[in-house]
């Protein structure tokens, strides 16, 4: 044995050319060797480095990378090791092996090299013929390569061998594609692959089963609204023998509109058996409106669309929308609106489902389009509001001091939100006469008259947090007013921090003391949410309590922040390889980190959570003056964008990139939101619209000193020109990016325009 293992080590020394290859460990040997020498790595790596690749548009380079790493394949894995190690790396490999293959197919088909893809799928598909999506690959393949019969024999022998094997039939997109392919639809020569379907034009749905539940937590200790209650489940009984139910409940902020509604939904969810939707449209927060574009985004991504099949137009979006929820049963609640026009896209096309919205506005547009029936909403009657204080303080209290819990419940305009934050400040004083202490929150009251407004609603809550303010220590009340800055939906503890200027630790039990007065919701482990009316509030006691420059400071510091993380988030997304859009660092200040990502998938993970943060982020930045943050957020996420297929989203922040970039005179920033959008335009299949911002950006790009990623623009200036049937003008600007890759010594870049 040792003299078998002196010669393999003499062996490896010799091409290796160092001593240490092999080494004795004791009871064994070791062996000691670089990732580039070991086939599995290389392997990963090249996965790897393909989906970067992919998601920033470089189809020649994912090509190259999965064929470097298809080729060290060299039969089964580990043959003959028989151990628990070896089966599941087999297996893992295996399907590794698979999903390059895949993905090797769909980027050649866009890259119009159909015979290329046929040669790479043949061998595979004949190997692994229960896989439908292969078989769905090689037969576009083999039609766009002119080849119909042989593509339609395919469809034959997946359909046998899943009888045969499975005893099923095809799905639906490989029994549609071969339809297609027998009507010789014309879009099959042409139609984007890489997305999701194979079929152009068809809209993947996920198939897993899952049934959607997305109504918030109840609030606890639900009183009152008998009445009320009864009304909506008879309107919701009387409406749902195959007709479309809307139903509106209207009425002041605080009132308890969102509280009902989540009620009476859930009483009546077991008669709606394909699930229950839910949206926050944000019409009245602090910030913006939800744009119904990402309302609907959302909405099909929980009816299991497929990211990447959302349909970039909100026209197409709402079509799409009405087609999936065509003979469902399903109760949909669309939370705080503004207005019927954010809510007219949203609503079912067909009978089947219950759709509840809530409002401070009439909505009678509603009304007389679509026969919806509204139910408004007031305060609690004197009986009701006793028993939520009751339900908050203990009876007993409530018992003993009839009169002071009638006045208490009066100071709140019988407002349910009102009287839940005042009843956590009479809580924690539990000997104190409920009289006395009354008569403190009186005699406060009389000092806020000046700050009345129209809004009885927000004056009532406004007297009632003023109460619990007077109440917090200095460094909660501070925390309170600063959070009023955030401009996003909810938030996390360490977004916190950065506002409020403090520590983790101390931040977060900052929160926790205005969450347990009611003053904050907690959402989901360290993340916590206003109230829409306590958000105005605590934005007002910032504005009024807090010196400008101070609020200047707060604001820029949660801005860099959100950068930071983004730009980290970008870091991790892309391995640590820099992206080819380039982007210019931000300083922070150092006490105030950015989140921490590893890798891909936190770093996917962390833009799907903080994505509507992100947009508000960008939206304050170019509000405040901070414009050189509000055009380099969008750079952070345009590799996520691109992946993702968030097209209203990236419209969305690149827009307002855009905006901010002119305000500062500054051509790079210019031309790169002016290629982000151009790209956006094409990726979503509207070239004709990508043509205009990809010129323009051009024209910036040529008054910078960085043209590293010039090549970009023209290359896909180019593609979009090709697909308008401009070949002539395609091939200049091809040329151009030639030639611009090989001035800055970009030859993966050369490689991607040689390819156009």
């Amino acid at each position: 044995m040792h003299s078998y293992i002196s010669g393999l080590r003499k062996v490896l020394e010799a091409v290796a050319s160092r001593r240490d290859v092999l080494v004795s460990t004791g009871s064994g040997y070791v062996l000691r060797l670089a990732d580039e020498t070991v086939d599995v790595r290389v392997v990963d790596s090249a996965w790897q480095r393909a989906h970067i690749a992919h998601a920033v548009g470089d189809g020649a380079a994912v090509v190259t990378e999965l064929e470097g790493g298809l080729a060290l394949w060299r039969g089964v894995p580990l043959a003959g090791l028989e151990v628990p190690f070896a089966e599941a790396e087999r297996a893992r490999l295996a399907e590794l092996r698979l999903s390059m293959v895949q993905l090797r197919a769909e980027v050649l088909l866009e890259l119009g090299r159909a015979s290329d893809a046929v040669a790479g799928l043949q061998e595979v598909v004949l190997a692994e013929p229960l896989r439908e999506r292969l078989a769905a690959l090689l037969m576009l393949a083999l039609y766009r390569g002119g080849r119909q019969a042989d593509a339609l024999a395919v469809f034959d022998h997946a359909r046998r061998s899943l009888g045969e094997d499975l005893g099923v039939v095809p799905g639906p997109e490989l029994r549609l594609l071969q339809q297609r392919i027998l009507r010789s639809a014309p879009d099959l020569m042409t139609g984007r692959v890489a997305a999701g379907s194979v079929v152009p034009g068809a809209v993947k749905v996920s198939t897993r089963g899952t049934i959607p539940a997305q109504f918030p937590i109840q609030v606890t200790g639900f009183v009152g609204r008998v009445e009320e209650s009864a009304t909506l489940s008879k309107w919701c009984a009387a409406d749902q023998e195959g007709k479309r139910a809307v139903l509106l409940v209207t009425g002041p902020g605080g009132v308890g509109k969102t509280a009902l509604a989540v009620r009476s939904a859930q009483l009546v969810k077991d008669k709606f058996p394909d699930g229950q939707l839910y949206v926050n449209l944000q019409g009245f927060s602090p910030g913006p409106p939800m744009p119904t574009g990402v309302a609907l985004n959302q909405l099909l991504r929980a009816l299991g669309v497929d990211a990447a099949q959302v349909p970039a137009s909100e026209a197409e979006q709402s079509g799409l929308y009405r087609t999936l929820l065509d003979g469902k049963q399903m109760v949909i609640v669309l939370d705080n609106a503004r207005d019927s026009g954010q809510v007219e896209s949203l609503l079912p096309g067909t009978g089947g489902c219950l759709v509840l919205i809530t409002s401070r506005n009439g909505l009678g547009g509603l009304t007389i389009r679509f026969g919806a029936r509204r139910l408004s909403l007031g305060p609690l009657d004197v009986r009701e509001a006793v028993a939520l204080l009751a339900e908050t303080i203990g009876a007993e209290r409530v018992h003993t001091e009839p009169d002071a819990a009638t006045e208490l419940i009066a100071l709140c305009s019988y407002l349910p939100l009102a009287i839940r934050v005042a009843a956590e400040r009479v809580d924690r004083r539990p000997k104190m006469a409920l009289s006395e202490l009354v008569g403190e929150l009186a005699d406060e009251r009389s000092r806020l008259d000046a700050l009345d407004t129209d809004d009885d609603a927000l004056a009532s809550v406004r007297t009632v947090l003023s109460w619990s303010y007077q109440a917090l220590s200095p460094a909660q009340a501070s925390a309170l007013r600063l959070l009023g800055l955030h401009p996003g939906p909810e938030f996390s503890t360490p977004a916190a921090a950065v506002l409020i200027g403090d520590s983790m630790t101390a931040s977060a039990r900052l929160l926790e003391a205005l969450a347990a007065q009611h003053l904050l919701e907690p959402v989901s482990g360290d993340r916590y949410r206003f109230h829409d009316l306590l958000h105005l509030h605590a934005a007002e006691l910032a504005a009024t309590e807090e010196e400008p420059a101070a609020r200047r400071l707060a604001t820029r510091r949660l801005l860099s922040w959100y950068l930071a993380s983004a730009e980290a988030a970008r870091d991790a997304f892309y391995s640590g390889q820099p992206p080819q859009t380039p982007v210019p660092a931000d300083p922070i200040d150092p006490q105030y980190r950015p989140v921490q990502i590893r890798d891909f998938q936190e770093a996917m993970n962390w833009f799907d959570l903080e994505l509507s943060n992100l947009i508000a982020v960008a939206r304050r930045a170019a509000d405040t003056d901070n414009h050189d943050l509000a055009w380099r957020l969008p750079c952070a996420l345009h590799g996520f964008f691109y992946l993702t297929k968030h097209w209203t989203e990236w419209l969305a922040m690149h827009h307002i990139g855009l905006s901010s970039a002119e305000q500062l005179d500054d051509n790079l920033g210019q031309a790169i939101m002016l290629n982000n959008l151009g790209h956006s335009y094409w990726d979503s299949g509207r070239p004709e619209l990508a043509v205009g911002y990809l010129r323009r950006s051009l024209s910036f790009y040529s008054q910078t000193t960085d043209r590293s990623s010039e090549f970009l623009t023209l290359t896909m200036l180019s593609d979009c020109l090709g697909s308008l049937g401009q070949a002539d003008q395609a091939l200049t600007y091809a040329q151009r990016a030639v030639a611009s890759a090989r001035k800055t010594g970009n030859q993966r870049g050369e490689s991607y325009a040689l390819g156009a």
